[in-house]
């Protein structure tokens, strides 16, 4: 009797499973990220698909648990084989006669009533996992419904966390409009008297201005106040804001325990379903993925070292580059002080020769020195000082040109300054007029004028108030907006791993379908089998009972042998021999049937072995080992040969050794 070889736990061998790509994030023109409320429908929107996929996963549960139900009653009618099977030794042990009884053959059926016990206890055993199993898959159903209960519950506490964010989104847009309304009045108060407030300015008392200073400082006192309480009005709805997303957090990370829990839960029943060879084969592949990964690694440490290398060596060409420059920018210096150099000698050799020479430093001219060579040193020193002036002529007309032509200008602007001066004066008298006018028509203004100080100052501080406020929900709604994108492709990472499981649930339908489909194509040989084993015990029957009557006759020869004459002897003897003849031809025939019925035997039991290694993994071999066949060692006749399979469930006889 073999037993339940249970499955090495592997990883899973799907590879076709589809992966869902990234959904490119589309941006606004502006490049601001859409609003919450938006955020939220898409959220409620995952969830509503992430409930469907729970759905699913209930609905692939229930399956299972109707294949656990087929299971049990298989095992059920494997149980009622297995009593009636019990049921048939105890009336053969009961019918046995007790008079040939042998020692051996109560062994063998001792030991046939134990195997039969043992494989019973295993197929109890096998019915107490798979009931286990059983338990774990309601187990998991009822924590699936808890996880739909949870789910429900947020789904409705985000519902009212939407209408609140929209009531007060609705209650900041009135108050922002209402504030832009209240600022475009306040600058057109402003604008309309904001000269009023420049012309009456300098005008006012000392007095006057501390008491209306006074007066800001008090009205600024009581807005402070009023603005303190509605800032601790808005850090209470902070909090609270805080401790809602708090607590959405952590329901998040409820569902992500949840899908995690049934990810391994996924996994762990796919790999049950692996063999032991597809595990070897898949360590055999990860051994192989490692060693290449490491193999990358090492190539990408020496293509790291190569790359510091050459960046090393771009630096030092970067630096020779640099040196090199620095050399050039020097060598065009040393280029430029010669040139100056030369144009300083140059001049210093123009002016020496332009000016008078000195006698007192000139040596007296020997007597006999050449006139000519004088005369021509001479006409080359009037030529250059005349080239000398010529230059400097010519530079002095072009200074001359360039000075009228801005005394022209000057003289222009002047004059043009002058007649904006009388034009700036006369301005000034009529702006005197007006304002000694306006101060006498503005002069029952002055409480109009302080009120509106007042109103501007107090407009001010609530924009920078409400500007500040502002920028406070724009970093809050930042902050969630990175939070709900972070949500989001959590999400999409779980909706991920739940197509992957659902694909894998598929594979395995498809296998356990493909499995019990064999399983019933070999319950179909059972009867055959059976009828098989019956034909064989009749041989087996008809075999003894040949060989008994040889062995009577045997004996009924030797006792004619002693009492009858020679002729009656002989006559005797050769009916005995033809006798034996028929019987050992009617003997060679039985052999050759019962040969036939092993070698059919062989075939029948090599294919049911074949589905056992398959239909192991899954308790589906319960009416493929129930009927474990025991050797009968008998008794060999005068000069035959039994030969024994080698697989000890049938026998292969041979015929006599002197045929």
């Amino acid at each position: 009797m073999s037993t339940i070889h249970r499955p090495p736990l592997g990883s899973s061998t799907v590879f076709n499973l589809p992966v869902q790509a990234e959904k490119p994030v589309h941006r606004s023109k502006s490049g601001i990220h859409p609003d919450p409320e938006n955020k939220l429908k898409q959220a409620l929107n995952e969830a509503s698909h992430q409930r469907r996929k729970r759905a699913e996963a209930e609905g692939q549960a229930e399956a299972w648990q109707r294949e656990s139900e087929a299971f049990k009653q298989d095992l059920e009618k494997a149980r009622s084989k297995l009593a009636r099977r019990d049921e048939t030794i105890r009336t053969l042990a009961e019918t046995r006669p007790q008079a040939g009884s042998d020692p051996e053959i109560d062994k063998k059926l001792q030991d046939l009533v134990q195997r039969h016990s043992g494989s019973k206890a295993k197929y109890e055993t096998q019915l107490a996992s798979l009931k286990g199993e059983n338990s774990d898959l309601r187990a998991t159903s009822v924590q699936l419904e808890q996880s739909h209960t949870k789910d429900t519950a947020a789904i409705a506490e985000l519902r009212r966390a939407n209408l609140l964010a929209e009531t007060e989104n609705n209650n900041l847009k009135r108050e922002l409009e209402s504030l832009r309304h209240s600022r475009t009045h306040d600058a057109a108060v402003a604008g309309s008297s904001r000269h009023i407030i420049r012309d009456l300015e300098d005008e006012k008392t000392r007095s006057e201005a501390e008491n209306h200073k006074l007066e800001r400082e008090v009205k600024r006192l009581h807005e402070a106040m009023e603005d303190k309480a509605g800032k601790e009005h808005l850090d209470s709805e902070l909090g609270r804001l805080q401790a809602k997303l708090h607590k959405v957090v952590q329901e998040k990370e409820g569902y992500q325990n949840t899908i995690g829990i049934m990810t391994e839960g996924y996994a762990v029943l796919y790999r049950n379903t692996v063999s032991k060879d597809q595990y070897a084969a898949l360590l055999e592949e990860h051994r192989a993925s490692k060693a290449t990964a490491r193999s990358w690694k090492t190539k990408a440490e020496v293509l790291k070292g190569e790359l510091s290398i050459t960046k090393e060596e771009n630096k030092d060409f970067k630096e020779r580059l640099r040196s090199a420059h620095d050399d050039r920018c020097m060598l065009e210096r040393i280029i430029w002080d010669i040139r100056e150099e030369k144009q300083r000698l140059v001049y210093d050799t123009s002016t020496s020769i332009a000016s008078p020479p000195s006698h007192e430093t000139i040596e007296p001219l020997e007597s006999a020195f050449d006139p000519n060579l004088l005369l021509e040193y001479t006409v080359s020193h009037v030529d250059l000082s005349t080239t000398y002036l010529q230059h400097q002529i010519n530079y002095l007309r072009s200074e001359q040109a360039d000075l009228s032509l801005a005394l022209s200008e000057t003289t222009a602007s002047l004059t043009s300054s002058q007649g904006s001066v009388t034009a700036l004066q006369r301005s000034l008298v009529d702006l005197q007029t007006r304002h000694t006018a306006l101060e006498q028509s503005h002069s029952p203004c002055g409480g109009a004028l302080g009120e509106l100080r007042e109103a501007l100052g107090k407009s001010l501080l609530n924009e920078e108030d409400r500007t500040r406020e502002i920028e406070e929900l724009r970093k809050e709604r930042q902050s969630v907006e990175a939070r709900a994108q972070s949500d989001r492709e959590a999400l999409k990472r779980a909706n991920e791993v739940v197509m992957r499981a659902k694909m894998a649930e598929d594979a395995l339908d498809e296998e356990i379908h493909h499995l019990r489909n064999a399983y019933l194509n070999a319950a179909k040989y059972e009867a055959l089998y059976d009828d098989l084993q019956e034909q064989q015990a009749i041989i087996l029957s008809r075999e003894a009972a040949a060989i008994d009557e040889a062995e009577k006759l045997g004996m009924q020869n030797a006792e004619l042998l002693g009492h009858v004459s020679e002729g009656q002897r002989i006559s005797y003897v050769e009916g005995v021999r033809r006798e034996m003849a028929a019987i050992k031809q009617e003997l060679a025939a039985t052999r050759h049937y019962l040969n036939k019925a092993n070698d059919k035997i062989r075939a029948l039991e090599s294919e049911v072995d074949s589905y056992k290694s398959i239909g192991s993994n899954f308790g589906l071999d319960a009416n493929l080992e129930g009927s474990t066949r025991t050797r009968v060692v008998r008794r060999q006749p005068e000069g035959g040969m039994l030969v024994s399979s080698t697989r000890g469930s049938g026998r292969s006889v041979s015929g006599p050794a002197g045929r």
